[in-house]
């Protein structure tokens, strides 16, 4: 009878520090991206669906459940590892969404609506409009094409890969700069189509400067760039759906890249 009450007892014990470090390893992937900022989930709300996630992930027995620590340094030592690893994956989830962020940060340059940030008189903060808007529709496209549910799947093959607690803290730099890279590769080509146009309209505007000097060509630039620039910017968004599915889908190789390596 006490045997079979120390085994249970063991079991329980596994299965909540398996379920703690499954929860330190979602929880830094999670809260490090904008994958639930940018839906405005509570706090509260956040730590239960994590704990949740991570309750019915550990026991699924992916890759068994973690041997119990002996001390407290022990726990610590791996809550850690997975807090690096968690990190890592959150780096693939957060490149991806950045590229969204840099497309719109480029066009805000471009057509002037830095300016408006800057004297925002309502927030008094640098809130740039495109860039913001570009976040939310990489939000709203991330789980209307139910990549949510793709995450879920890559992060328990995650835990397959790398068990709970074994992780090295072993994660290749040029694995990282690749991401990098590739975030702002993707990120140009989301802003491209509107950025060409907009260069055209520069060019225009300069060479109509150079042949009427009294021409002041920056208050008449402002409002043709921001009529011209959110026009074709409407116009592409139909065409751009390859380049945003590729730049959303970009997480999963990286993760993959980053198992292997």
């Amino acid at each position: 009878m006490s045997d079979s009450l120390g085994l249970v007892l063991r079991y329980d014990m596994a299965r909540l520090v398996a379920t703690l470090l499954c929860a330190t390893r979602l929880a830094t992937a999670i809260s490090l991206t904008p994958v639930l900022a940018g839906v405005g989930v509570p706090v509260r709300l956040r730590l239960f669906l994590v704990l949740a996630l991570s309750f019915c992930l550990a026991g699924m027995g992916l890759s068994g459940l973690p041997p119990v620590p002996t001390d407290v340094l022990d726990l610590v030592g791996m809550m850690l590892s997975e807090l690096l690893f968690g990190a890592a994956l959150a780096f693939g989830v957060f490149t991806a969404f950045g590229a969204f962020s840099l497309a719109g940060h480029l066009l805000d340059f471009q057509i002037g609506f830095n300016v408006g940030a800057l004297f925002d008189p309502v927030s008094r903060r640098q809130t740039p409009i495109l860039s913001r808007l570009f976040d939310l529709f990489a939000v709203l496209v991330f789980f209307v094409t139910q990549l949510h549910h793709t995450l879920l799947r890559a992060f328990a093959a995650t835990l397959e890969a790398v068990p709970l607690g074994a992780f090295k803290g072993a994660v290749s730099p040029l694995v990282m700069a690749e991401q990098v890279s590739r975030m702002f590769v993707q990120g140009l080509k989301l802003a491209a189509p509107v950025m060409i146009c907009l260069l055209l309209v520069e060019l225009g505007m300069a060479v109509l400067s150079r042949n009427i000097p009294q021409l002041n060509v920056f208050v008449i630039s402002l409002p043709l760039k921001v009529l011209i620039g959110l026009s074709m910017l409407a116009f592409s968004l139909r065409y751009l759906a390859p380049t945003v599915s590729k730049t959303l889908n970009m997480i999963f190789p990286f993760w993959e890249r980053l198992l292997v390596a």
